[in-house]
């Protein structure tokens, strides 16, 4: 299984033995394996994703890496073995959706409204609303709320 951190570098993941009980990961950065890790288990750990322990070993054998490897293969194993692009849009999905949920929660516009721009505000950190929001009718209101909403949830 590859598991892509950017176009030059990447994790070779696989799972050896009887039971699976063995996982493999060979850190490869522009075509050439740089080092390798593996972790053997008789009761499968709690790992925060799938060859975790096996791609952080093989991160930590690895000898001189440049700074900006190790930042970015750092922040990779940081984001759940995610490339943070992934992760951002995953969280701007969800974001989407909890802020739609104003709908089906609330019965009028205002409060439809009031709801998307409370989410937004509270998952898209430094989101600024428009000085002049208040004065807005809430038909304006809602139109600039879902077009944002829609955006973020593509």
């Amino acid at each position: 299984m590859k598991n892509t951190v950017n176009k030059n570098v990447f994790f070779d993941c696989s799972t050896h033995g009887k039971y699976g009980t063995t996982e493999r990961a060979r850190l490869v950065i522009n075509g050439e394996e740089i080092s390798h890790g593996s972790y053997s288990w008789s009761n499968r750990p709690w790992q925060s994703f799938d060859y975790d322990i096996a791609m952080t070993e093989a991160f930590h054998n690895a000898k001189h890496l440049s700074k900006h490897y190790k930042t970015i293969i750092k922040q990779f194993l940081a984001n759940g073995g995610k490339r943070e692009e992934k992760r951002v849009k995953e969280m701007f999905k969800t974001v989407g959706m909890v802020a739609s949920l104003g709908e089906v929660f609330t019965t009028n516009q205002k409060d439809k409204n009031d709801w998307k721009t409370r989410m937004l505000k509270a998952g898209l950190t430094g989101l600024e609303i428009p000085e002049d929001w208040e004065n807005l009718t809430e038909n304006e209101k809602e139109k600039r709320l879902n077009k944002i909403i829609n955006f973020i949830k593509e």
